[in-house]
Order: C-alpha cells, then structure tokens, then sequence
C-alpha cells in the first residue's frame, strides 16, 4: 500500500467564468506546494491542474489535507470543502495511473494529462516538495499511461451514437442541420446524417484542413460564421473538445432542436430544452472494450508497482542485516587467516567453515530475538447463548456427535456473521462495497497502533496525530467511554489506515442509525473491527496485527480471531 493521500476538486461541471478560478499559473502552483507541505507535514507533495480539476498528492501527511488546498489556492474552504474528494490509500495508485491514462477525464481518453502529470512533478522538484517515493511513483505512472496511449484507441468513436442522434432528428429528415465541431464524433454524426440526405454545415476553425476533416457531402463553414446559420438550421449539434460555450442564451433566438455531444458542455445549460449525451443512454461497445484493455494494463502496473514498494520498504532491514553479517564474518576471520597462511592449509575450505559458522550464529541470534515475541488473543470467544447486535441471532453452539454415539465429536454452530469479536466488510453498509471474500488475504495482516482512549469523551484528530507514519491499522480502547469523531476517522483514512479495531460492538454511538463512522471507513474500503478484548495489556504499543475472518461468499462480515504480536 502507497502512504499516499488524494484529495481533489472537479470544476468542469461549473459554468467557464468559475472555472476560470481554476487558471492557476506555475508560480503560484509552486507557492502552494511548500505552504502544504508545511502544514500537513507531509514527506512530498504534489499538486496537479488538469483540465478539469486540481489534484493535491500528499505523501504520509500528519494533518487533514481539504483546508490546507484550498486555502493555498485562495479558495474559501466553506464555499469549496463540499465540492472535493478523496480517494483513499488503497486506491491512490489504481487512480493516479487511470487519471494519467485519461479514463477519468471528460474529454475521455486525453493524452494531455501525461504531460500535466510531469510538469506538476518538476514543480514540486523545483521547490523541494519531491521525495524518491514520488519520483518513482510518477516514474511509473507516466510509464503505464504512455503504455496505454500507444497500445489502446481511447479515442474510438462508436457509431451507436449517430445512430441514436439521427433517430432523434429523423422527423426533420432533409433539412439543414449545423454541426459544431470537427472533433472525431462530430465528423462520424456530420456523416452520418449526410448519407441519410440531410443538408450538413460543419463548423471548423482551421478551413486550410477542410478537405482533410469535412465527411462528403458536408459543407464546411467557419466557426466564427456559426450564429449566422441558425437562422436556417432549427437542429443544431454540437460536439467539440473545447472548455468555452459554443452557444450562449444570448446568441440564440427562435426555437431549435439543441443537441449537445461534448464530454464538458458545449451549449449553455440555461438554454431550454439541450438535449446532452448523458440523457441519451447509449451503449458504447467500442469505449468498453478498450476501456478494458487499458485497465488490463494498468492493473498489471499497480501489482508490479505494489510488489516494488513492498521489497522496497524491507531494503534498509535487509541491507543492515547484510551488513552486520558481512562484519562478522570479516571479524572472524582474523585469526583463521593467520593460522591459514602459517600452516598453509586449504585456504578455501577454511573460509567456508568460517563463513558457515557466522551465518549460523547470526541466525541463531535472530532466533532468539524471536523467542521473546509474544502472541496475545484479543478475540471474545463465541459462547452458547450469546446474543450480539440489538436483533441478531443468538449464537448457538450444541453437540451433534459425540465420542459415546458416534465415536467422534462434531460440534453444531449457528450464529450471525457480526457475532463476538467480528469484522466489518465495506458491503455491509454500501451497496457496492467489497465482501471480505473479494478482499486480498494480505489485508488481513496490519501493523497497528494501541491507543489508550478510555478518558475521552471524543477521539479527536489530536488524539490520534500521534500514530506513527508506518501503521496501518489503530486499535482503540474506550471502555465504552468514548466515541471516534467523523473528522478523527477522515483523518486516519487519509493518513492510510485499512483497519479499525474497537472493544465495543458498534463504533458509532447507540441510537445513530445514520452509521457516520462505519460509512466514514467502509466507504474508504478500509475493514472495521469490533468486540476486540485484552487491549488493556498492549496499551501503547505497536503491534503486529493478524485479524483473519472466515471465508464464505458474499461476505458482509464475519467472526475473526484476532491477535497482536508484539515485542516482550
């Protein structure tokens, strides 16, 4: 998992005098990267202006990340913070690379973005904003996504959308239409209606390239010609790759047949009646089809990239152990190759026993380290009769066999999957969440962080800060005391914890039917965990955590047994 926080801001669905808000110049860009760094305290940051968003990367921050965007860029936090995202940890790298692809963007399939990606990058080089984690991770995004561009045709047309356009205007059959635009869509739909004998105007802005872009049968007009021809044209289709309104409520009079095709609207939405592509419910085969080879692509990266960062965290441990090996066997081998030399014996042969006898104590010593680790169960057994959430069923555990019938013992068990100690699945709450059995084992297995919360009324932000950059799971003990606020939680998803652990059977507060906190988690595809015991004896500490839940289809939940290793 990439310690990375997303947060972002989409403006193309705003009309273009607010998105020109958004025109920030590199130097101020700049600015804004060294004023986030220092108030999140994050390792790197990266802050990325496309067409139609601003993105801010943050690697590792120790604060929330909305406000310190938005006030950098000057942009009031109370009119904005409802207008943003966030993309959890889990799901930054399968984001940065779809974006950089152009799967995100409106103008779908875009290669600009490549580009935008790099400059944002030498932007945070040029003010210190930069890490080596950043630099590989942009290193391989760009690398994917130029990956994509060469082997798959994001651009593709798909000709159901004439289709569906032409059964729209099919009772204006043979009179004019304008089509504004000589983007690939406008073209196959200018075609499209010629070949069914409608007369066709196409605007184009370069008329040098007319013959190259205007379809047979279509007449090509200046774009700046296009308010002219309304007048004799009651359809009008547009469809260009522009940010700027082709037609204004002002510009139009008289009643038309308004068809609007572009991914960032074309036609002035106060203008009745525009008819946009999203209300015509079409499929797209052809997008489908390369959308899914693009994915292909950039989910072999992801596995790739992931399985990189993970060999690269272990790299300082390993190159230490080397090295501590390496002086050994040098330190031992003093006094053998003394002996050798005098007594001029197998030199070789001596070397290796001495080799083979300081690897083998150094293992053994690591052996012993090990001996001192300590397994503690913070699972609730499941008992007879036990009853959990307010309407689950109650757990029943009954002999079926036994050793006197039988000759063996089976045990009969019956209980809901939120039972004792028990994990939370995202579809548990969310209609599209991910079962625990959709969920990669590895999930299960977390460095955690023991929080003694057990006086507080409120965990808040301040009370959870002070977990350290490499955990990933946080294990709360109230007693029953206290309650995680929304903001504490926003704050640790965002920081890339993927487990929530809590002694209490419900992480919201009794009564709260609206689950604020479990959607909080679940809607960050992070795992909750409830009903754990023995945190007392592990305050404090960073442990090990393994929380494994049983396995069955469409799991919502499920009991887990649950335990910390830790350090003696």
């Amino acid at each position: 998992m990439i310690a990375l926080s997303i947060v972002g801001l989409r403006f193309d669905h705003l009309p273009p005098s607010k998105q020109a808000l958004f025109a920030f110049e590199d130097g101020r860009l700049s600015e804004a990267c060294v004023k986030i760094k220092k108030q999140t305290q994050s390792k790197s940051v990266l802050l990325l202006a496309t067409c139609d968003r601003i993105e801010l990367w943050c690697e590792q921050p120790r604060t929330g990340t909305v406000e310190p965007l938005l006030r950098s860029l000057s942009l009031s936090p109370l009119t904005w913070t409802s207008q943003t995202y966030s993309i959890s940890s889990q799901e930054s790298l399968l984001h940065c690379m779809s974006l950089a692809c152009g799967l995100l963007s409106p103008l779908f399939g875009e290669d600009q973005i490549i580009s935008q990606v790099q400059q944002a990058y030498t932007r945070s080089v040029g003010v210190g904003c930069a890490s080596s984690l950043l630099s590989y991770l942009v290193r391989e995004v760009i690398t994917t996504a130029k990956q994509v561009q060469s082997k798959v045709d994001l651009q593709i047309v798909d000709e159901s959308v004439a289709e569906r356009v032409y059964s729209l205007v099919s009772a204006y059959e043979k009179q004019p239409v304008l089509v504004i635009g000589s983007s690939a869509l406008a073209r196959s739909v200018a075609s499209c209606l010629a070949r069914r004998d409608f007369i066709v105007y196409m605007t184009i802005r370069d008329t040098e390239k007319a013959d190259l872009l205007v379809p047979p049968k279509v007449e090509s007009v200046a774009y700046e010609k296009r308010l002219s021809y309304l007048s004799r044209c009651h359809v009008v289709i547009s469809a260009t790759k522009g940010m700027e309104y082709t037609l204004t409520k002002e510009q139009v009079e008289g009643t038309h047949l308004y068809i609007d095709l572009a991914p960032v609207r074309d036609i002035d939405p106060e203008i009745e009646g525009v008819v946009r592509i999203q209300d015509l419910d079409i499929d797209l085969p052809g997008r489908e089809r390369e959308t899914q080879k693009a994915l292909g692509i950039i989910e072999t990266a992801c596995a790739k990239t992931e399985h990189y960062l993970h060999y690269r965290s272990a790299v300082p441990e390993l190159q230490s152990l080397a090295v501590d090996a390496a002086n050994d066997l040098v330190y031992r081998l003093q006094a053998p190759l003394k002996q050798a030399l005098a007594e001029n014996t197998d030199l070789a042969q001596v070397i290796h026993e001495t080799a083979r006898k300081a690897f083998s104590h150094y293992l053994y010593a690591q052996k012993k380290e090990q001996a001192k680790r300590m397994h503690l169960d913070l699972s609730m057994p499941l008992e007879n009769g036990q009853a959990g959430y307010s309407g689950d069923p109650a757990v029943v555990i009954a002999p079926l066999h036994t050793l006197e019938r039988e000759g063996w013992r089976l045990t009969k068990l019956q209980f809901g999957s939120h039972a004792a100690t028990h994990m939370d699945s995202p579809a548990h709450l969310l209609p599209e969440g991910s079962s625990l059995d959709e969920i990669p084992v590895s999930r299960f297995f977390a460095t955690a962080c023991v929080l003694d919360c057990s006086e507080d009324c409120d965990i808040t932000v301040e009370k959870v800060s002070c977990i350290d950059s490499d955990c990933d799971a946080v294990l709360l003990y109230t007693k029953g005391k206290s309650y995680l606020t929304k903001e504490a939680a926003t704050y640790l998803v965002e920081r890339g914890v993927r487990m929530f652990g809590f002694d209490t059977g419900n992480c919201d507060r009794d009564g709260d039917l609206d689950f604020p906190i479990h959607h909080t988690i679940l809607g960050s595809n992070a795992l909750i965990l409830e009903n754990l015991v023995n945190l007392e004896h592990i305050l404090h500490r960073t442990v090990q955590l393994t929380a494994l839940p049983l396995s069955y289809k469409h799991a919502d939940g499920s009991p887990a047994r649950v335990v910390a290793t830790y350090e003696a």
